[in-house]
């Protein structure tokens, strides 16, 4: 991590940040809106690149990925017909 003066607002600033990410995910999640998880975890990855000793970024985009994956619809369709198996 780089070297702060203070680092009690670093962490501040950083706690908030990880809010503002959280708070613009949870809209995208009900709307899975796949185009907006790609913007944000793009976003997230030039965070990364730019401070790679700041972790949170690259965990952010692993869990952005994870989004992705979960709301696109061929996915949806093979757990309704896993469901639908499983079932009847």
């Amino acid at each position: 991590m780089p070297k702060y003066d203070n680092l009690g607002q670093v962490f501040k600033n950083l706690r908030t940040e990880q809010i503002r990410f959280m708070s613009a995910l949870i809209p995208l999640e009900y709307e899975r809106n796949i185009t907006g998880f790609q913007k944000m975890q793009a976003e997230e990855a030039w965070k990364f690149s730019e401070h790679p000793d700041i972790y949170r970024h690259h965990l952010n985009v692993i869990l952005l990925q994870s989004f992705e994956w979960v709301g696109s619809k061929n996915l949806a369709n093979n757990y309704k017909k896993d469901f639908e198996r499983f079932v009847h």
